[in-house]
């Protein structure tokens, strides 16, 4: 099978859907598939490739809801592939469904959260703007896909909210999604490549000394206001107000770490000047982590910390899953309601006072229990590992009338 997936830039730093990509393709290669990955990022750019080609386009213009440079390209190109796998919405689903209507090939949209209403409430002209739009291209643009795909049943279910006319309910699918499960230090292979977690661990330690001897709670996100960061510090300073700063006799300590986004960074420095020292001293603003330091990062943590505002899968929630730490979050991260039912970790409203209460139960259940921590693995294998996921996304694309023969 051979899959062209088009998503809008692979810079790690971008998040979720460039991650989501990154990890599944092996495991497709392995199963016998050859995935294009066609991005608008620079020519020059030196974001790590994905799959058995890369191709970068760069930015180009656009007219209305058509991207010339793109449609140039799948017109000689499209041909060759089985289907076509947009990522992300008001960028390049028109432009793509007109050149597969033309190659009788199919193609699929994953929204990626786009749809979710928060951006409504968040950004209320930028939603009337893309009302218009929906109305006027994108919707059609859905209507003419094979299917569009969601990656939970919250996340399709909240999609029905935000734009009007909602008819797409015959081509939703939730179909399964994850990330590969965490490297060993002993063994690695073409899929399970991420450097030794415990190398990684004492990395950051050595940059980072005030983290040793800590009860670590770990922040891994892009810094925007929507992950709730605020939420996170108002917690943690409640709860060293009201005595209930330390699990198990150690102090509890809050990693914030993502790449910065729009200065978001220099506001959290802000405020956190603005705090008392008792807890400015209880925070790690590290920036981003990658590589051997992010899973050092997760080796080191005892629990997985994010008061988002919205977040669709929430790729670092499942990561953190993986590496056994549970995960204390909003219920606006829309794999919640499978975190609770596997008893991996706590959510609570998005607001300052369900971020305490994610501390505060987190504390009473005993923080750093190491049944909890089982739980979350057991979680993780259960839903999201990509070992059992990979092979069912294929058959979910075979279902849905995608050639299981390519030519090599």
């Amino acid at each position: 099978m051979k899959i062209l997936r088009v998503i809008e830039s692979v810079d790690p730093a971008t998040g979720g859907p460039a991650e989501g990509v990154r990890q599944i393709t092996p495991y497709l290669t392995r199963a016998g598939c050859r995935t294009t990955v066609l991005c608008f990022d620079a020519p020059d750019a030196a974001f790590p490739l994905i799959g058995e080609e890369t191709v970068r386009l760069g930015g180009g213009f656009r007219l209305g809801p058509f991207r010339p440079a793109l449609a140039r390209w799948l017109r000689s190109e499209i041909g060759r592939f089985d289907c076509v796998i947009v990522h992300g919405l008001w960028q390049s689903a028109s432009t793509v469904a007109a050149a597969a209507d033309r190659a009788g090939v199919p193609f699929f949209v994953f929204p990626h959260g786009m749809l979710d209403p928060w951006f409504r409430k968040a950004y209320p002209l930028k939603h009337w703007k893309k009302q218009l739009y929906w109305t006027a291209f994108e919707h059609r643009a859905l209507l003419r896909a094979r299917a569009v795909l969601f990656t939970a049943a919250t996340e399709l279910a909240l999609a029905r909210e935000t734009f009007h006319p909602w008819d797409l309910q015959s081509r939703a699918r939730i179909v399964p999604y994850g990330i590969r499960p965490p490297a060993s230090a002993a063994a690695h292979t073409d899929i399970d490549t991420e450097a030794d977690p415990e190398a990684g661990a004492r990395r950051l330690a050595a940059r980072f000394p005030e983290l040793e001897g800590k009860a670590l709670l770990l922040f891994l996100a892009r810094l925007h206001r929507k992950k709730g960061w605020d939420l996170a510090l108002s917690a943690l300073e409640r709860m060293i107000g009201e005595g209930m700063g330390d699990v198990g006799g150690r102090p509890i300590h809050l990693l914030l770490a993502g790449p910065d986004e729009g200065g978001e960074r220099t506001r959290i420095a802000a405020h956190l000047a603005d705090l008392p020292e008792a807890v400015r001293r209880r925070v790690t603003l590290s920036g981003p982590l990658y590589g051997a330091e992010k899973q050092g990062a997760l080796a080191l943590a005892d629990a997985f910390f994010l008061p988002s505002h919205q977040e669709n899968f929430g790729i670092a929630v499942v990561e953190a899953l993986a590496a056994g730490v549970p995960a204390l979050i909003s219920n606006r991260v829309n794999i919640d309601r499978e975190i609770v039912a596997d008893h991996a970790g706590f959510a609570e409203p998005d607001t300052a006072k369900g971020a305490f209460r994610l501390l505060s139960r987190w504390r009473t259940a005993g923080g750093t229990d190491a049944a909890f921590r089982e739980r979350a693995r057991a979680c993780f294998e259960a839903r999201f590992n990509l070992e059992r996921n990979a092979p069912l996304f294929l058959e979910a694309l075979r279902r849905l009338g995608v050639g299981t023969v390519a030519e090599q």
